[in-house]
């Protein structure tokens, strides 16, 4: 929904929750609920709005503190999760090509190679996050499907995840979304194909993944006690093929934020 507050905006005790604000707004856009608050301003002292709802203000918005009360806005702006993906792209590049010690020649590649996985995991949450958070219909299909059933966040809220819709279960909702196991490539290829009606295609990854829980969880031996041989063109294949899939699913979900 769309609002025109007809004052201003502070948040003193609660969180005002957004898809965007709007300040210095002269004139009502059309299909706004007008709100004229008392004295001109209207304090939120509690959780309030829906991360779906845009607040036209004909003054400013304002907030006391991060622990006492705040405005979140969510927007989408992908092209901020571009950004970062290119940020850590590039660092894990540059790494490629700097000196480390000989003697631990394995270990430095067993590390990047894992690293290689967290940054397609961070990639895959921050899309998926932004873009549930800014599409009603893809918010939605996510519930309707029970696709987050299994996560802890819903598990210890089920009376708020199967009530009705309010701003206490869009902050569920986030939680779990962020609580999902990005490298459970079938888990994603769901969630993906359900919110979005499209095909992400991971599973040539797989083997790799297989090697990448190995060095997490055993510190770069397999279960039998065998250590896993990373070097630098491993790394370098995968980067390569990971920012691949990555260029691949950005240009889908342009093309959907369109």
């Amino acid at each position: 929904m769309n609002f025109y507050i007809d004052g201003s905006i502070v948040a003193t005790t609660g969180n005002l929750y957004t898809r965007d604000i709007i300040c210095l707004c002269d004139s009502i856009p059309i299909d706004c609920e007008y709100i004229k608050p008392d004295d001109g301003l209207w304090v939120v002292t509690e959780p309030t709005g829906s991360m779906f709802d845009t607040y036209y203000v004909q003054g400013g918005a304002t907030a006391l503190g991060i622990k006492v009360g705040n405005i979140f806005a969510f927007k989408n702006i992908y092209e901020l999760t571009l950004q970062e993906y290119d940020e850590n792209y590039n660092v894990l590049k540059s790494l490629l090509e700097v000196e480390h010690p000989v003697n631990n020649d394995i270990l430095f590649y067993q590390q990047l190679f894992a690293s290689c996985f967290s940054l397609l995991e961070s990639f895959l949450n921050s899309t998926f996050l932004r873009f549930t958070c800014d599409s009603e219909d893809a918010y939605h299909k996510i519930w309707n499907n029970k696709c987050l059933d299994r996560c802890y966040a819903i598990i210890q809220n089920k009376v708020v995840a199967k009530g009705p819709d309010c701003v206490q279960k869009e902050i569920l909702f986030r939680e779990a979304v962020n609580q999902i196991v990005y490298h459970r490539f079938d888990k994603v290829h769901d969630l993906f194909q359900i919110a979005f009606n499209m095909n992400v295609q991971l599973e040539t990854l797989e083997d790799r993944l297989e090697k990448r829980h190995d060095i997490v969880h055993r510190f770069g031996y397999d279960k039998n006690g065998n250590r896993i041989i990373i070097d630098h063109n491993d790394v370098k294949s995968l980067l390569e093929e990971i920012d691949a899939i990555v260029k691949n699913i950005a240009e889908q979900m342009m093309e959907i934020s369109h």
